[in-house]
């Protein structure tokens, strides 16, 4: 499945859930960067999306808690250098992306004992 970034989004809004949004606010992710999708439709999303760097860094700066998430599962992490790995590390604001980034991404990586904290 071909979509740009934009496409991705207003997808991700379709998908939303206000009670969702709610819960996410209520861990912490800021109102304005959350736009209420579970998980799962994340996953499947990404699936359908298949890996791609660019795309993954296109929604990684919209700034959305999601497609953030969407992101990390995007990304290839045999393509994708440690310096961006380590700036995506710098800017996740919350838990749930600190798991999925080290559990999706950084995990994968060869080097990965490189970003262990000392």
């Amino acid at each position: 499945m071909i979509m740009n970034s934009s496409e991705i989004i207003i997808e991700l809004k379709a998908q939303a859930s206000e009670k969702y949004k709610a819960n996410v606010v209520k861990m912490g992710i800021p109102e304005e960067y959350s736009i209420g999708v579970s998980t799962s439709v994340i996953r499947m999303l990404a699936k359908k999306i298949g890996k791609s760097n660019k795309l993954a860094f296109e929604l990684w700066n919209t700034g959305y808690h999601e497609a953030r998430l969407l992101a990390v599962l995007l990304f290839n992490s045999k393509e994708i250098s440690a310096a961006d790995t380590e700036k995506l590390m710098k800017e996740v604001i919350s838990w749930d992306l600190c798991d999925h980034l080290c559990k999706n991404l950084i995990i994968k990586r060869k080097d990965y004992n490189d970003f262990l904290m000392k």
